[in-house]
Parts: C-alpha cells; structure tokens; sequence
C-alpha cells in the first residue's frame, strides 16, 4: 500500500504541478491503534509554482483524492493556508508533524516546522481542542451499553494528549504509546492493554460493554485539564516568521 499511495502522490504533483513538501499517515495508523480494516488517512501540504500566488484572483488551497475502492485518501493543504493554522497554532497540524509514517519529504521543511512548533504551539488552545473533540466523541459513545473499540481509543488519545499538555506544558505526541506512560492507574493501565490487544484484532465496527470505571477516569482527565488550561499562556510569535519561511521555501522548491 505504501508504493500505491506514493505514486499517486506523484500523479498528483504532475496533473496539479505542485511539489508535495510533506505528506504523512493520519488516523488509526499514525497513532498506533489501527483495526484490521482500518483505511489510510494520508494528509500533504503542497506549494504551486512561483507564479501561481502572483495573481489577483484566488485560488483553491486544498486538494482531495479518494481511491476507486475508499481504502484510502488523499487531502492536502496549500503552503500559505499550513502556515497560517500553523501559525494559528491548529493542534491538527502539528500532530501530522509528528506522524511515525512518511509517504514524502522535502527542502527540510517538516523539520523546520518542528524547530518552530515549540514557539508557536497555544498550550491553552491544544488542551481546549483536544478535550472538545474527546468530548463530543464521549457523549456519542462511551454511555452506550456497547461502545465500539475504535471510539474509546478515539477518546483516550485526545484525552491523554490534554493531560500531556498541562502536565507537561509541551506539544502531545502524536502517537498513542507514550500517551499511555501518563497512566499511572494501574487498573486502567491493564485495562487499556486488554483493549489495545482487541482493538488490533478487530473490525472498524467491533464493540465492547461500556465500563465505568474508564468513564470516571477519562472525566476525571477533563476536570483537572479545564482547571489547569486556564493558566496557559500564550503569545503568538510574529507573522514574518511564516511570510519567511514561505518565500524561501518557495524559491528553493522551484529554483
């Protein structure tokens, strides 16, 4: 699958005449706890010829491909528009950053995005993010009687990754296995084992029954971060910053 999804990353650098300056494995795969069937969730940031920003009107800044057979898909951000969330400090950005699959990689610039993260990453902001998206997950699944595998996993890396931020005061691994070392619950640490274990023998749709005691625990996570996010403090680096490393970016890519 690695080489079928390469190449089409290839067909579309030459049908859009882009150059892919980062591409990654998001979802399931990229965290760690893919199902048997899980698809591939593969997500870019592109940069068009020179020429392309030098004009009055305006232009997409995002590119979708779906495969024939929806085993995966394809969507890609535009240079300026990664920046600018980059630049806003969305969590979604940095996680792809950080991603443990990399389909292509170019001029540095993945890792000059790192080199930034730590300046340009709101604690406060990623803590919010990651609590609302555990949350709305949380109220649709966990108080079922039964409660599909792949929504709890959902539900313990966005918690684990707040928890991480307002322990830590740093950007959350993408990754789920060092998430987990916050877990010092000995019950719920075996907990998780069991699951992860069912989780990476299952189907997209397998459940489990609903347990208590892991819904106290993640509640209680969303307690202690909502406390805590209201001492993060952030203020947000200059905007030249990204107007920089776009220019530059921009005639090395096409020089």
């Amino acid at each position: 699958m690695y080489d079928i999804i390469t190449a089409s990353l290839k067909k579309l650098e030459e049908e859009k005449e882009i150059k892919i300056l980062y591409a990654c494995e998001s979802g399931s795969r990229g965290w760690g706890f893919a199902s048997e069937d899980s698809d591939y969730d593969v997500r870019f940031m592109y940069i068009h010829k020179p020429e392309y920003y030098l004009s009055v009107n305006s232009h997409p800044d995002v590119i979708d491909f779906f495969s024939d057979d929806r085993v995966f898909d394809l969507s890609g951000w535009d240079i300026r528009k990664a920046l600018s969330h980059f630049h806003g400090s969305n969590p979604t950005l940095f996680d792809w950053l950080q991603s443990p699959i990399i389909y292509d990689e170019k001029n540095n610039f993945r890792q000059e995005l790192l080199d930034l993260s730590p300046s340009h990453y709101s604690l406060r902001k990623g803590t919010h993010h990651y609590l609302g998206i555990m949350m709305n997950t949380f109220n649709e699944e966990m108080n079922k009687e039964q409660v599909r595998l792949k929504k709890i996993f959902y539900v313990l890396r966005t918690a684990l990754s707040a928890w991480w931020i307002v322990q830590k005061r740093e950007v959350p691994p993408m990754q789920f296995a060092p998430l987990r070392e916050l877990v010092t619950d000995v019950d719920i640490q075996a907990l998780i084992s069991e699951l992860l274990e069912k989780k990476l023998r299952s189907t997209e749709k397998d459940t489990v029954p609903r347990n208590d005691a892991l819904n106290k625990y993640i509640l209680d996570i969303r307690d202690q971060c909502e406390a805590i996010a209201k001492e993060l403090q952030h203020t947000p680096p200059s905007i030249e910053i990204m107007n920089t490393l776009f220019r530059t970016t921009l005639q090395s890519v096409w020089k």
